[in-house]
């Protein structure tokens, strides 16, 4: 490289000679040419805003999306801004560094391990770019990091059982990568977090009874993996889960009775998996709860009378098991009830009469025995229950 260099270049150059710039000390805990070095090998002319970038040094003068704390470089905001290449190594020695997003862009390449040393970043957000490769068991050592955003990518890694180390983790997500293997014991360990999404990947094994831990957690999606085993009855504990999201898994056993004390849950999504054994009465303590999807398992027994203590319930989904017995006249205290589906199951007798004070009630799908008559009656309608008793032979 030669003495004639173009200012963007130069700003590089200065990085790699860092001593011979002294003059320019003030800024401190950054050092000058790594936030430009994604500029040098993006090129920077299809970012959709570059104003500032490579004319002179940050924190002197405005560059689009960073953000300043004296000569310190605290945050930067790029998301939505066409950039492409890969991610500076060099960025780890912005020690001051808080929040960094780079969501909707289209970045490859790789995460890379020395960011492990940005002791201060307490928000990362790389989702939706093309990022590959391995999840860094390093980054374990980001003590203070609060929300990593990483979905909609395409690592394909296993999990680190070294994050379980970054205890104050609030928001994790990891959905939609090539994620496999099994979910690390150790992420119990972390007692801040408060969502964590790892639906559509390809976890395998079975979920860790630690993770009952985790009392603070509100949101849990593992939808859409290869898991399997039975439902740790410990995740009773999760008494803060307002939603948790386990379909389209290979889980098996019974339903925990002790799930019944989630007495926030609002929504429990267990179908399509091979659960099997009934339904239990515990359950209906979950008053909160408002959409509960059990359909296509090999449940089997009868439907409890205690659910109808369920009165903010407002979508039922039962169908494809094999349950049996009657319709129990205590559901129709479920007032909210919108949906019931209890199709494709082994029902026999009547409509309950009670059931006519569902006056929410858009959609009734089930087919009952009726012994008397020698033959099976189907309801399928969207209208009031009334309407649908007088449907009947």
């Amino acid at each position: 490289m030669g003495h004639h260099i173009s200012v963007q270049h130069r700003v590089v150059w200065c990085h790699l000679r860092w001593r011979r710039c002294d003059k320019n000390k003030s800024l401190g805990k950054f050092h000058r040419g790594d936030v430009a070095e994604l500029l040098v090998e993006d090129g920077s002319t299809r970012w959709s805003s570059r104003t500032g970038w490579g004319t002179t040094f940050p924190c002197s003068t405005e560059w689009y999306g960073v953000t300043c704390d004296g000569g310190d470089v605290t945050s930067i905001n790029l998301s939505g801004n066409s950039i492409e290449g890969t991610l500076p190594n060099s960025w780890w020695k912005m020690s001051g560094l808080r929040w960094l997003y780079f969501n909707s862009n289209t970045l490859s390449g790789t995460l890379p391990a020395s960011w492990a040393n940005l002791s201060d970043l307490l928000h990362l957000t790389l989702s939706s770019n093309n990022l590959s490769g391995t999840l860094p068991a390093s980054w374990g050592n980001i003590s203070g990091l609060l929300n990593l955003y990483l979905h909609i990518n395409d690592f394909s890694s296993t999990l680190p059982a070294s994050w379980g180390s970054i205890l104050g983790l609030q928001n994790l997500f990891l959905s939609d990568n090539s994620l496999s293997g099994t979910l690390p014991a150790s992420w119990g360990n972390i007692s801040g977090l408060l969502n964590l999404y790892l639906h559509i990947n390809d976890f395998s094994g079975t979920l860790p009874a630690s993770w009952g831990s985790i009392l603070g957690l509100q949101n849990l999606f593992l939808s859409d993996n290869s898991l399997s085993g039975t439902l740790p009855q410990l995740w009773g504990n999760f008494s803060g889960v307002r939603n948790l999201y386990l379909y389209s898994n290979s889980f098996s056993g019974t339903l925990p009775a002790s799930w019944g004390k989630m007495s926030g849950l609002l929504y429990l999504c267990l179908n399509s998996n091979s659960l099997s054994g009934t339904l239990p009465q515990l359950w209906g303590s979950m008053s909160r709860l408002k959409n509960l999807y059990l359909n296509t398992n090999m449940l089997s027994g009868t439907l409890p009378a205690s659910w109808g203590n369920m009165l903010d319930m407002q979508n039922l989904y039962l169908h494809s098991n094999e349950l049996s017995g009657t319709l129990p006249s205590l559901w129709g205290s479920m007032r909210n009830l919108q949906d019931l589906i209890l199709s494709f199951n082994s029902l026999h007798g009547t409509l309950p009469s009670s059931w006519g004070t569902m006056s929410t009630l858009r959609n009734i799908v089930l087919r009952i025995q009726q012994p008397q008559r020698n033959a099976a009656v189907s309801v399928e309608c969207a209208a009031l229950p009334d309407q649908c008793l007088a449907q009947l032979p």
